[in-house]
């Protein structure tokens, strides 16, 4: 057996690869030898057959399944004998079988990729920091203030309003038939929550406890529930208990309640500014890391196999879409997702990312950058005093949950990214994304 290695695209080698026919007639011979035993023609006893009527009616299946085997058993030999660590199942091709012909054929395989490094110092980076204004702090209060929202029971005779929690009975019915999952007793709804179609939510806006109406509900022409879709229902609706929404005033008391360790409105404001200023910062540093990967990528090129890159690919699909089941309640595929089309859309993203982990590897590499088990202690110790929790008791609940592995690769990924911080210039920039969204539209609007 001959073969012929060669580099392909994207990482791949092209193995060529010629075998003697006699190899074949050999495989041939042996393929025969396995069925001849059991095989039944007219006339003769089992296994008793001439050759040549054997031949005659089988010479198809034992060529194939010869043909089968010496392909097989030649590409597992070509890959060992080269020193060749596939990454994926390797692809043939080309097959050229002529009788008394040598046969040859095409091996491609995906191979780790050759990562060469060499530019990596004297580039010049802008880390953008969104300014943290009061108007942010207030909106943020605001929204604490929504969260410790509670529901006192309304006075009788008290009409329902937009944001009022109702408990309800009701019976929907297309056509003037109850159908399935259009009925229930004691629902409690929050009215302006969207929990239901903005008809029904509608509808229920100015009832009173023990009132009963009937409400017309348009659904979607996309409603997830295909036999419902573009159609109208009529709901009978009961209210039997109101409650009206109550929202805290915000104030010292409110401060206390949010957070213990806040004495007064002032200490809360200055908390959410400062986790405000450290989620800033954060995404700051994220896009930061993100520039400087682009030109690394950019300043030292090199190919990855497709299968890594499709690996990679679902790999994001799938977090994606458990994120739209946690988020919307709903399966991924009622909203119109599914696995293939969203990979699809992550193709990009995985390239950049499997590009760059190997980039960050081959410089940790290059230039000694290690973890120690005191680097990982100092960050699982920062977390655990975020989260108020006992070090070593939050030490050994990551390594129950075998995730020490991850935080270790958290902490190489910022220790090289520190490295490479001092290697490059980086200018710090606070910016004001806001006023230049405004700024562009009115551009554009004037352009118009």
């Amino acid at each position: 057996m001959k073969v012929t290695v060669n580099d392909a695209e994207k990482s791949q080698k092209e193995l060529s690869v010629e075998i003697p026919y006699a190899k074949y007639e050999e495989l041939f011979e042996q393929e025969y030898n396995k069925i001849k035993p059991n095989v039944k023609i007219p006339g003769f006893r089992q296994g008793k057959a001439p050759r040549d009527l054997i031949i005659k009616e089988y010479k198809h299946r034992i060529s194939v399944n010869a043909l089968e085997k010496l392909v097989n058993d030649s590409v597992q030999q070509s890959i060992i004998s080269n020193n060749i660590t596939p990454l994926n199942t390797p692809s043939v091709k080309d097959v050229k079988f002529e009788e008394g012909e040598p046969i040859t054929f095409k091996i491609y395989v995906d191979v780790y990729p050759e990562v060469k490094v060499e530019k990596y110092k004297g580039y010049d980076f802008v880390k953008e920091i969104e300014e943290v204004k009061q108007e942010d702090i207030n909106n943020v209060l605001e929204q604490i203030r929504q969260k410790n929202t509670s529901f006192e029971p309304a006075e009788d005779g008290y009409a329902i309003q937009n944001g009022d929690m109702a408990v309800i009975d009701f019976v929907g019915k297309v056509d003037g038939e109850v159908f399935a999952g259009g009925s229930a007793t004691d629902q409690s709804i929050v009215v302006g929550s969207n929990t239901f179609l903005k008809d029904f939510e509608d509808g229920v806006i100015g009832m009173k406890k023990g009132e009963t109406k009937a409400v017309d509900v348009q659904f979607p022409d996309n409603y997830h529930e295909k036999s419902l879709a573009g159609k109208v229902a009529t709901f009978d609706i009961t209210v039997k208990e109101v409650k009206k929404k109550s929202v805290p005033e915000i104030n010292d008391d409110f401060a206390k309640d949010v957070d213990e360790d806040c004495e007064t409105l002032e200490d809360l404001k200055k908390k959410v500014e400062e986790d405000l200023k450290q989620e800033v910062d954060m995404i700051a540093k994220e896009k930061l890391y993100d520039d400087i990967l682009k030109k690394l990528i950019e300043e030292n090129p090199f190919e990855i196999p497709e299968s890594m890159v499709e690996e990679q690919a679902y790999r994001l699909a799938d977090q994606t879409l458990q994120q739209y089941q946690y988020m919307y309640g709903v399966s991924p595929e009622a909203l119109g997702l599914d696995r293939k089309s969203v990979a699809e859309s992550m193709k990009d993203r995985a390239e950049f990312q499997i590009k760059g982990a190997l980039i960050l590897n081959k410089i940790a590499e290059t230039e000694s950058i290690k973890v120690e088990e005191a680097d990982v202690d100092a960050k699982i110790r920062e977390v655990a005093e975020k989260m108020k929790k006992d070090f070593e008791e939050y030490k050994k609940e990551l390594v129950g949950r075998k995730v020490l592995s991850n935080v270790e690769n958290n902490v190489l990924t910022e220790k090289i990214f520190d490295f490479l911080i001092k290697e490059n210039k980086v200018e710090e920039k606070i910016v004001d994304r806001k006023k230049e969204a405004e700024e562009k539209s009115q551009k554009e609007e004037s352009a118009e």
